[in-house]
């Protein structure tokens, strides 16, 4: 049995089974702050800018990235201070964040402004009755110590602090292991006969500053459709399972921070003239020498002629670690799992 999750220690419930109504009863009861539970009210009393309250949220989640982690409610009651106390309490009615956001934005919002890029940071909005709230499960990060135009933040008795140089030294100690991550862009797709090819590429980066890496490998696997053997290729490419998987070593000599490297594939895709369309599914794996191994799910939605292909990519799981994935190197079970995902999106 796993142990359980801070989010299941804190509110006997999973982050994904947690409901606005569990928050609102949780904090109907006096809480106060941790340095891994962060309570965030949008207090309109303060006529703060929105870019305030993002900048605040920025600067909380860097800090938990560079400590142990933690869970951050964006909505929670304005906290008060009993008198002669700098403790703050936080009990009360959930206050409601105006800023609607989908969950790509918010991403883009809170977290864009960290470097090197944050490991995955898991969030919900929850609402109810008018009143709208954000909810931040962090990791520690294993890729920091993570900054925000050159400050660098942790968590020191409930609170978020700017990072003394001591901190920091401590911080970049920690380093083990390189932040390589694999991104998929549809460049363009042609259509001949009864067949669509799916031209694209995968951008390879680096996003640890002080980490080089070498031998870096990549692994597609395509369902709905099969790799186009090329004999002039002169990569080191390996292919499998009837042309659906491709294997690629020795992507480049090193891979250096900030240096982007980019690797071009096509994909036959029969032309099964479905009534909304086809659909062609990518599992990206990418890992190196020392950077331990990242998946990515892409669904493509075959559309022939068309000038931009961005909404026609559907990502379902962005560079997760593998350990954190259920993620299976068995090629027939992540087929068997495409299989599955499209014929119910087709239902």
């Amino acid at each position: 049995m796993n142990a359980p999750t801070l989010c299941e220690t804190v509110f006997d419930k999973s982050f994904e089974d947690l409901q606005f109504d569990d928050l609102k009863k949780f904090l109907a009861s006096p809480r106060i702050e941790t340095d891994v539970i962060e309570y965030k009210a949008f207090d309109e009393r303060g006529r703060k800018e929105i870019g305030t309250h993002e900048q605040r949220i920025n600067e909380t989640l860097c800090a938990m990235m560079n400590s142990e982690g933690g869970i951050v409610v964006w909505g929670a009651p304005i906290g008060t201070r009993a008198p002669g106390s700098k403790e703050k309490i936080v009990q009360g009615e959930l206050t409601h964040v105006p800023l609607d956001l989908e969950s790509d934005q918010l991403t883009d919002r809170l977290t864009s402004r960290i470097t090197p890029l944050p490991p995955v940071i898991r969030h919900r909005q929850l609402s109810k009755d008018g009143t709208r709230i954000y909810l931040f499960e962090v990791p520690k990060s294993p890729f920091g110590p993570h900054q925000i135009g050159g400050t660098y933040f942790f968590r020191l008795y409930g609170k978020t602090e700017k990072a003394p140089h001591h901190i920091v030294q401590a911080l970049m100690r920690q380093v083990t292991f390189p932040d390589v991550r694999a991104y998929f862009r549809v460049t363009r797709i042609t259509q001949e006969l009864e067949t669509n090819t799916i031209h694209f590429k995968i951008a390879c980066w680096n996003h640890s500053m002080r980490q080089n890496e070498r031998d870096v490998s990549l692994q597609v696997i395509v369902g709905g459709g099969r790799f186009i053997h090329n004999e002039f290729d002169k990569r080191k490419l390996s292919y499998g399972h009837g042309m659906q998987q491709i294997t690629m070593t020795g992507v480049t000599d090193t891979l250096y921070f900030g240096v982007m490297h980019e690797e071009y594939f096509q994909v036959q895709v029969p032309l099964r003239k479905q009534q909304d369309g086809d659909e062609a599914y990518f599992q990206i794996a990418v890992g190196g020498r020392y950077a331990p191994l990242r998946i990515s799910h892409y669904f493509v939605h075959v559309v022939a002629g068309q000038s931009d292909y961005g909404p026609l990519t559907v990502k379902t799981l962005d560079n997760r670690l593998m350990s954190d994935t259920n993620y299976s190197s068995d090629f027939e079970d992540n087929i068997k799992e495409f299989e599955g995902l499209t014929s119910s999106s087709n239902q």
